[in-house]
């Protein structure tokens, strides 16, 4: 710091001017510092050429090891993909194996099987099983195998092994496993049943006769495959190229037909068709023989070809990984495209570039300015920029850490409200209101910037704790039992365990649990205790009892307040009440838009027994209803409207008897169209009014000759009778439920 006294004392030796002082410092003149700061100035210049240099080399060098690291990432990514598929078939193959032993462990245990000799019933009959617990099963002939021993001719999938098993094994109906992984299922031949309803065997039986039924593991390779094919389409991702396919081998000496493509998301119709090793990409590679040799050695394979990215298009560079799954003799392979690796490495290395070109540049400037500042002697102006350049620093990086941890928070954030609303659809859009009307409602009160922040973030937040619960709470309060309202009030309390401990977020967490203490169920503190807390959760509290009651209970806004207001305990202050009608009247809380009544195809599943016949194991006519309901409340329905074919039997003397037999191969034939049984004796098919099948009969000459060849197995004088009633788009649904009770009335 320059004082007074300093600029009035004269330092200057005796006999020199102060001109002549000026002109040398530090001892040397100012022609001398010139020459010195000429002469570092070409050394810099030489060094900053030879820097440059060196920086383009290792420019090019670290664009290749870019590129090299984003490929082995993407490679990784690939192998990681197909090895996660490959452990979803090792445990859909399991389950499906499971299911199918004690499916047949059940079958095996009916009083016809196995009596004197083997018939034709008997295959029916678990044929009719399989299509009862498989509905989407197409059942081969050659999957089931049937044999009684002992026999002189032993089949294909038997073994000494097999034999000796079965001869050391109690006389029970017990399961095998083949040593072509196929199922084995044995049973003793029944002599007749005694008055207990016990098996009688003779004791004179030097050994048992044993039924034998096989299941060949094509048919479990079958559900499996259906299953798959499901989900692989389903999970494709339009925006990026990742995705899974898989051949199956058929023949392991290659050649042409070695393998049928299976499942191929991106190429659906090419699904089923043979491929062949001798098959050559545009670069002259054989991909489908270096895959085949690869996978046959046990262990996964990394190699290169061109495939197109769509149908018809131009093959481009690919890098692919397949592995293979034994039992199936399936080839799992995922891949990624060169291109789309080029042009992440481009991405990201010009972006690593573009950064070290700018702190390049500060260096540069930094390294000029100590210099200059160095040899004019300023070096405490250079101590303070140094210091003020080196705060601004600190500080874009704390402003970029707080931005990145921010983006990542709202990405968690966001995925958990995407989860919230796949499971409570009815509830969609809530956090948002929630969050409108407390910040509209704090700012009338006046509170402070970061007390309204943490409250809109709980407010956004404030019924996370529903991801935890089952599906029968996700309702609204005034549709669940007591006991029920009581485990769903649990959620707050789990929604602030997320935000304290997932979220980092003990402030937002604090709030949501204050919350809960000016709910109604949870008034246990004194009225003095909460008019003395925070508003904020008062706030909190008050919208959300307001939105229950607006949104899903049928009050007013007025009505919702004065309930709220008049209760026996209230635990709001004046003034927050008050707020809340004014921001209530001037911007009033939307009702909640009603859902469509079209039940999908999980809720169909999960609940089974609510829109399946348990006798024909087709659908019911509560679903056909159902359907038609929601399809034209929202207006699916065509000027042309809809057909229905309806499908009679007729000359039957046991209805439900037929209907039993029938329905399983009706539904196999016709999948994956929903056949619906209305009464004994009659169906009805909805036809698909899509665009993709809106030119495929549904009940072709040929379709209608094979279930009429499958009625004629069965020992009864049924005929089958075809007829098609169009729904017109401009009825009601009580017209078409009139047209319905025509179809079974007129016989």
């Amino acid at each position: 710091m320059i004082k007074d006294n300093d600029l009035s004392s004269d330092n200057t030796p005796p006999g020199r001017s102060f001109l002549d002082a000026t002109r040398e410092f530090a001892g040397l003149s100012i022609r001398h510092w010139l020459g010195l700061v000429a002469l570092s100035g070409v050394v810099l210049g030489l060094v900053l050429i030879i820097l440059e240099r060196d920086s383009r080399e290792m420019e090019a060098l670290h664009a290749a090891s870019t590129r090299d690291l984003i490929t082995s990432e993407r490679r990784l990514q690939a192998s990681l993909l197909v090895e996660q598929t490959l452990g979803v078939i090792a445990s859909r193959h399991r389950d499906y194996e499971h299911r199918l032993q004690r499916l047949m462990m059940t079958t095996m245990r009916a009083p016809f099987l196995g009596i004197t000799h083997l018939t034709g019933r008997d295959r029916s009959y678990i044929s009719t099983e399989l299509l009862r617990q498989f509905p989407d099963l197409r059942i081969n002939p050659d999957w089931i195998d049937i044999v009684q021993l002992p026999s002189n001719l032993y089949p294909e999938w038997w073994s000494t092994e097999l034999n000796l098993r079965l001869h050391t094994s109690n006389d029970s109906p017990h399961f095998l496993r083949g040593t072509d992984a196929g199922l084995i299922f044995a049973i003793p031949s029944q002599q007749g049943l005694g008055k207990d309803g016990e098996v009688r065997r003779p004791r004179n039986t030097a050994s048992t006769i044993w039924t034998l039924i096989h299941i060949d593991p094509q048919m479990v390779a079958f559900l499996v495959a259906n299953e798959l094919r499901q989900s692989l389409h389903a999970s494709l991702d339009k925006g990026e190229s990742r995705y899974v396919w898989i051949n199956e081998i058929l023949d392991p000496t290659g050649g042409p037909g070695y393998a049928r493509r299976l499942i191929h998301p991106l190429l659906p119709g090419t699904e089923g068709t043979l491929l062949s090793t001798e098959h050559r990409d545009s670069s002259g590679r054989q991909p489908y023989k270096t895959e085949l040799e690869g996978v046959l050695q046990g262990s996964g394979i990394f190699f290169d070809y061109r495939f197109p990215r769509s149908r018809g298009g131009p093959e481009e560079d690919k890098t692919t990984y397949a592995a293979l799954y034994p039992p199936f003799q399936w080839i799992v392979a995922s891949g990624v495209y060169m291109g789309d690796i080029n042009n992440a490495a481009l991405t990201a290395h010009a972006d690593i570039m573009q950064e070290k070109s700018r702190l390049e540049r500060w260096h540069l400037l930094l390294t000029l300015g100590a210099c200059l500042l160095l040899f004019l002697a300023i070096g405490h102006a250079l101590f303070r920029q140094s210091r003020t350049r080196q705060r601004q620093m600190r500080q874009r990086m704390g402003r970029l850490e707080n931005e990145l941890e921010q983006r990542g928070e709202d990405r968690l954030i966001n995925t958990l409200q995407m989860i919230r609303n796949e499971r409570c659809p009815q509830r969609e859009g809530n956090d948002l209101i929630v969050a409108e009307y407390v910040t509209a409602i704090a700012r009338e009160l006046g509170l402070e910037e970061a007390q309204i922040s943490a409250l809109e973030r709980t407010a956004m937040l404030h019924d996370m704790g529903r991801l935890t619960l089952p599906d029968t709470l996700l309702k609204p309060m005034a549709q669940l039992q007591f006991d029920q309202q009581q485990l769903l009030r649990q959620q707050a309390d789990i929604g602030s365990r997320v935000l304290r401990e997932a979220l980092n977020a003990p402030l937002e967490a604090s709030l949501l649990s204050e919350s809960q203490h000016y709910m109604p169920y949870r008034q246990t503190d004194s009225e003095a205790a909460l008019l003395s807390r925070s508003a904020s959760p008062a706030i909190l509290a008050l919208v959300v009892q307001v939105l229950e009651l607006v949104r899903y209970s049928g009050l007013t806004q007025a009505e919702a307040i004065s309930e709220i207001e008049h209760c026996a305990y209230q635990p709001f202050a004046p003034d927050i009440l008050q707020a809340a009608r004014r921001v209530l009247t001037r911007k009033p809380i939307p009702r909640a838009e009603p859902r469509s009544a079209i039940p999908g195809p999980r809720q169909i599943e999960r609940h089974a027994d609510q829109w399946r016949d348990q006798t024909t194991g087709c659908f019911n006519r509560a679903l056909l209803e159902t359907l038609l309901a929601g399809l034209l409340h929202e207006g699916h329905v065509t000027v042309q409207g809809i057909t229905l074919h309806h499908l009679q039997l007729v000359g039957t003397q046991s209805p439900l008897t037929t209907d039993r037999q029938f329905g399983p191969h009706l539904n196999a034939c016709l999948y994956p169209l929903k056949v619906f049984h209305l009464a004994p004796g009659h169906f009805v098919v909805l036809e698909d009014e899509t665009e993709e099948a809106s030119n495929v009969p549904v009940l072709t000459p040929a379709t209608q000759q094979q279930l009429r060849n499958v009625l004629r197995t069965f020992e009864t004088d049924a005929e089958l009778v075809t007829r098609q009633r169009l729904l017109s788009g401009d009825e009601s649904l009580k017209d078409w439920r009139h047209h319905i009770d025509q179809l079974i009335a007129d016989d």
